[in-house]
């Protein structure tokens, strides 16, 4: 799964390059794999339930959403590619801390 999301992960980015020099639209509506990256860094560290995955997803969205430091600097400070991909990483670490903490209870 990791070596699945690692090169998931180099593809899409780069994809996510060429479409931007290309379209020049820095974060699009269109783009969605920053958000599938994002929701896949739970699934590495914390085990596959039904209830993880409910808060997989409403965690990630609330991060996501909200942009909570680092997040917000990076989505600020970088309009491009890698901006729209490191902040749904973020996102996706802060959602797989929240999940992991409320497992421990």
């Amino acid at each position: 799964f990791i070596l699945q999301f690692i090169i998931t992960f180099v593809i899409s980015t780069y994809l996510l390059k060429i479409y931007q020099e290309y379209t020049n639209k820095k974060d699009s509506p269109d783009i969605i794999i920053d958000e599938y990256i994002g929701q896949q860094i739970p699934f590495i560290f914390l085990d596959i339930t039904f209830l993880n995955i409910i808060m997989f997803f409403i965690f990630f969205r609330f991060f996501d959403i909200l942009k909570f430091f680092p997040a917000n600097v990076i989505d600020r400070k970088y309009k491009n590619y890698v901006g729209v991909m490191l902040d749904d990483i973020i996102a996706g670490i802060q959602a797989t801390i929240i999940i992991y903490i409320i497992n421990i209870f």
